[in-house]
C-alpha cells in the first residue's frame, strides 16, 4: 500500500512543483503510512515543495 501512495504522491508533486530534489525523494521513501496519508491531503493546499513537507 505504501508503495502505491508514494508513487501517486510523487506524480502529483512532480506535476505541481517540477522535478523533485533528492531530499524530497528521500522524505517520500522514508515516510510511514500515517505520514503519507497526511501528505495526501496537504498536496491540495501546499504552495511550495518545502511547505508540503513541513
Amino acid at each position: 500500500r505504501a508503495e502505491g501512495e508514494i508513487a501517486l504522491l510523487r506524480r502529483q508533486l512532480i506535476r505541481r512543483f517540477g522535478d523533485l530534489p533528492d531530499w524530497a525523494e528521500t522524505r517520500l521513501a522514508e515516510a510511514d503510512v500515517s505520514q503519507l496519508e497526511t501528505w495526501s491531503e496537504r498536496i491540495l493546499e501546499a504552495t511550495s515543495l518545502s511547505a508540503f513537507f513541513e
